[in-house]
């Protein structure tokens, strides 16, 4: 008789657990699968899910970056009659701007400012990276320094082309300091709404871009390989080279591309800062400014197409996929 009643006791505990089971799953839902070994598998809403999640930035990067370029592209073909763009499609556009040397002299030296730019920023970025990421152990000093270089971003860009005039203007701090210590004897014009302030200004603009990458690259090195590296015999600059800057490499890089696509396409700073300075950006606005879209985006497609290729072969060099996700 016991063990008449274990056998019911234990069908009845049964029967409870498994009317858990259903009511948990619930009526129209399906239960999650399992596997051959035992381990639960996502159904097929959970398959999908990462695809879902890049749903909105896909669609905004199509609506507003592919789409514009693609309106561009086809503008390029168009005629400008003077007066207006009409649907006529020819190559004129991109015959002036590939054959005639005014506009094959802008690109290049739309190229060579952007080359500076780049090597200016890496040389004033890279010290202040590594210091940043491998000489300050205090994190709320690290923390305060980093501050320091994005507070200019939380200010209008036009507002702080603006603030460059009381200090490298005619009257300005630049000139009245000079003045005042005997060095000149009337204000430097060459400093102000010239090419060399120009370059300046981008230069102080886009150098966060090449310390950001830069410090996240450094930020990520082990202490105990440059520490093993001296171990070994190794002298600082050979820690450097070969531990250190291979490591920074993937920033170095992903730094240049940004600093080089801004400053191929600004074209703010030189109108403001720059003087009679002339850029393929400015060319591009100006020519939008009189409506002649056609040779505009001409130029705009050129100037896209070998921006692309430079930083392609940039990041193809370096493998800078395999650096970042490997």
């Amino acid at each position: 008789m016991q063990n008449v009643s274990d056998e019911a006791f234990l069908k009845s505990r049964l029967a409870v657990r498994n009317n858990k089971g259903s009511e948990a799953t619930g009526p129209g839902l399906e239960p999650e699968e399992t596997g051959k070994s035992g381990k639960r598998t996502p159904g097929k809403l959970g398959e999908y899910a990462h695809i879902l999640m890049l749903v909105p930035v896909l669609a905004w990067v199509f609506l507003f970056l592919f789409v514009p370029l693609v309106i561009v592209l086809i503008n390029s073909f168009y005629t400008y009659t003077g007066i207006g763009v009409t649907p006529e499609i020819t190559l004129s556009n991109y015959a002036t701007v590939l054959f005639t040397r005014q506009y094959l002299n802008l690109i290049a030296y739309t190229l060579r400012t952007s080359a500076l730019i780049v090597l200016v920023t890496l040389i004033i970025g890279f010290p202040a990276a590594y210091y940043l990421a491998l000489k300050v152990r205090d994190e709320n000093k690290r923390f305060l320094l980093i501050l320091v270089l994005i507070i200019p971003f939380w200010i209008d860009f036009t507002t702080k082309l603006m603030s460059w005039f009381p200090i490298l203007g005619t009257n300005g701090a630049v000139n009245y300091y000079l003045q005042a210590i005997g060095v000149i004897q009337q204000p430097l014009t060459s400093i102000f709404l010239s090419e060399q302030s120009a370059i300046f200004v981008m230069i102080q603009t886009y150098v966060l871009f090449m310390i950001a990458p830069i410090l996240l690259s450094l930020a990520t090195i082990d202490v105990n390989l440059t520490k093993a590296a001296e171990t070994l015999g190794a002298s600082a600059f050979q820690t450097f080279r070969h531990v250190i800057l291979p490591l920074a490499r993937p920033g170095i890089i992903i730094g240049s591309a940004f600093v080089f696509v801004s400053t191929m396409g600004d074209f703010v700073t030189p109108r403001v800062i720059g003087g009679r300075m002339q850029t393929a950006g400015l060319v591009i606005a100006q020519q939008a400014g009189i409506l002649n879209w056609p040779l505009a985006s001409a130029l705009s497609v050129i100037l896209i197409a070998i921006t692309l290729v430079i930083v392609i072969v940039m990041f193809r060099i370096v493998k800078i996929a395999r650096m970042v996700f490997e």
